[in-house]
This record gives C-alpha cells, structure tokens and sequence, in this order.
C-alpha cells in the first residue's frame, strides 16, 4: 500500500545538512553557481550564472516559491510559465 501525504518544508532541512556535508568534505562549495552545478538546466533558470548554492541554502535566490499551498496559483504557473513574472533580485 502506497500512502502520500505532504512532506512540505520538512526536507528541506535534509538537504540542507547533505550539501554542507558535501561543503565540509570539500566535494562542494557554497559559492558554486547554478550553472556550474546543472549546467544541463541552467539555460532554462535565469540568473543561473549568478545564483549561488548559498543563495539558495539562504532562500535568498529569488525563485519563487510555490509552496504556499495555493493550488490555483501553483497550477496556473505550472501550465502557463510564460506568463508568470518571476521575482528579479539581481
């Protein structure tokens, strides 16, 4: 039996302590940019070359978040990428 229920920000912090994890053996630094990290999706994130993997531990990144449990918005921008203005920090 398969059972889902919403994990919401609870992996964050996982994730957060394998990256610095990773940071403190070397294998990462909290200054690396999105491009350099994906750079087979970086085209497809603006400011890619500018984002850091601190920036976005720091939810300091500028991308939207779409956890905010509105589905409506969510679907809306999931459906319609063109038509959503995302936040420019830079």
């Amino acid at each position: 039996v398969c059972h889902q229920f919403r994990i919401a920000s609870i992996s964050k912090t996982f994730t957060a302590a394998m990256i610095m994890k990773y940071v403190e053996q070397g294998q990462l630094s909290l200054s690396q940019t999105i491009k350099e990290l994906l750079p087979q999706i970086s085209s497809e994130i603006k400011y890619a070359d500018k984002m850091t993997l601190n920036h976005l531990l720091n939810h300091t990144s500028g991308i939207y978040s779409l956890g905010m449990g509105n589905t409506k918005l969510s679907l809306w921008v999931a459906n319609s990428p063109e038509k959503f203005e995302k936040y420019d920090p830079y």
